[in-house]
């Protein structure tokens, strides 16, 4: 065979070869993009509404289903395009996309649900917060139930974070968490109050002794019930004056050592009167705390720990002026409007008594002023 007619058979080869190549071109099926691209954005648009989190199974069926996809769409690019069938690429690309929205819609079923349950919860754990507070706001304690307080709080502002990000499972657990603490402090607070006011029947004697003294001795004695916020005055037995009063801001329960700002329960006298520039306050009346008992009791509570074991007794507690702003400030002193303290001044003596009670379970009649 000549070298020209070689040529020519070899040129009718390749051209019969690209012929064939084209004809099956044209007859390969075409690739299902469209229906790829929906189940991809379907399974995006899932995500987006957290269905992994609200709708996890049927989450997990449509991205299996996607795998398939994934899978069976690299096996088919493997073999000649003439050969491709997308047939079942397509059956399981619809598929996803059908899960896909099953799993958005229930998603969005639950995370209704429970938006009315959050809300409904944090409104209740405000509601628990709110009247502890209305009914213990006056009443600051002990440094944990203060600190079960804060950490109810601080989980209910977590859970309205929670529930704005649409983390509903996240502000039911802060929910119990805040609802838990402040039942906790409720219920530590119920007893600690329970405990404070047995010694009722005491302080009724202290009472009942201070006047029977004041009216035996032709002398005034100054009565401080805490828990009402008086402090009364007595002359030869005989009620004549009462102020209001405002004390240390952890005024419930007996003074135990310095920095507690805990006002001293007891029996004490005056022992210096002062005027400025002897005070900041413009009138006071320092009394002899620490007495002999509250030295007793401190040495008791430190030996058994129920205090710091550097905690000092402290000192220097007086009844004075600035008071009158409408709150517990001071670190342990009794606090007067100036315009009382005034009063209360030319009423007394160093020596004068003074006892201070938790409460009564009698009411004494508050003075007309």
């Amino acid at each position: 065979m000549s070298k020209n007619k070689l040529v020519t058979l070899s040129i009718s080869l390749v051209l019969i070869i690209l012929s064939f190549i084209t004809v099956a071109e044209s007859l390969s099926p075409e690739p299902p993009l469209f229906e790829l691209n929906q189940a991809r954005v379907q399974l995006e648009i899932c995500r987006k509404e957290k269905s992994d989190i609200y709708a996890p199974e049927l989450y997990q069926e449509a991205l299996k289903n996607w795998d398939s996809v994934q899978q069976a769409w690299k096996m088919e690019n493997k073999k000649w395009s003439f050969r491709r069938n997308f047939q079942p690429i397509i059956a399981l690309a619809k598929l996803t996309e059908e899960k896909a929205e099953l799993a958005r819609i229930r998603s969005l079923n639950v995370q209704d649900s429970l938006h009315i349950i959050v809300h409904l919860k944090i409104s209740q754990v405000r509601m628990l917060i709110t009247n502890y507070l209305d009914e213990y706001e006056m009443v600051t304690t002990r440094s944990s139930i203060k600190n079960l307080i804060t950490q109810s709080e601080q989980a209910l502002q977590k859970s309205e974070i929670a529930s704005r990000t649409r983390d509903y499972y996240g502000a039911l657990d802060y929910l119990n968490e805040a609802e838990a603490n402040i039942q906790r402090a409720h219920r530590e607070m119920t007893e600690f109050i329970s405990s404070y006011f047995s010694h009722i029947p005491e302080w009724e004697r202290w009472v009942n002794e201070s006047i029977r003294e004041s009216e035996e001795n032709q002398t005034a004695v100054l009565i401080i019930n805490k828990m009402d916020h008086w402090l009364s005055v007595y002359r030869s037995g005989v009620f004549i004056a009462q102020f209001d009063i405002e004390m240390g801001a952890n005024w419930l329960g007996p003074k135990q050592y310095r920095g507690d700002k805990a006002t001293p329960e007891g029996h004490y006298v005056i022992v210096k009167k002062r005027e400025k520039p002897k005070t900041i306050y413009h009138k006071a009346l320092e009394l002899n705390y620490p007495n002999p008992i509250d030295e007793k009791n401190f040495s008791e509570n430190l030996a058994s720990g129920r205090i710091p074991l550097n905690a000092e007794i402290g000192g220097s507690i007086e009844i004075h002026g600035e008071g009158g702003t409408g709150m517990n400030w001071t670190d342990g002193c009794i606090a007067l409007k100036n315009s009382d303290m005034d009063s209360l001044f030319q009423m007394v003596e160093e020596g004068t008594p003074v006892t201070i009670i938790g409460t009564l379970e009698r009411k004494i009649p508050r003075a007309r002023r």
